[in-house]
């Protein structure tokens, strides 16, 4: 697991369900910016999502706004969604030869 902050606030976590308090590979979880809160509600900014594959970044550096996490062959963009119930968007990106990504 690689935990991150960003300059809002949110604390991300790779490869980990911080909700649960338990290893998830393919998921990436972040908590509220305010409360630090992990628990997914209407009134905070909570959440997470999993992706196709297992999620374990070298670096994460956070870029315009954005926060990008590499790995070997993939590239996760996630862009913040100011207002929007979603909170980040993601974005992979792949390498041009073909990886094997294991599922």
């Amino acid at each position: 697991m690689k935990v991150f902050e960003d300059s809002r606030g949110f604390i991300i976590a790779f490869g980990w369900d911080m909700f649960n308090r338990k290893k998830e590979p393919n998921m990436v979880s972040w908590c509220d910016p305010k409360t630090k809160d992990w628990q997914i509600s209407p009134i905070n900014m909570a959440g997470n999502n999993t992706l196709g594959f297992p999620v374990t970044p070298e670096f994460i550096m956070e870029t315009r706004g954005g926060v990008v996490a590499y790995q070997p062959g993939v590239c996760i963009e996630m862009t913040f969604i100011a207002g929007s119930s979603f909170v980040w968007h993601f974005q992979t990106m792949l390498a041009d030869r073909p990886t094997a990504i294991a599922a």
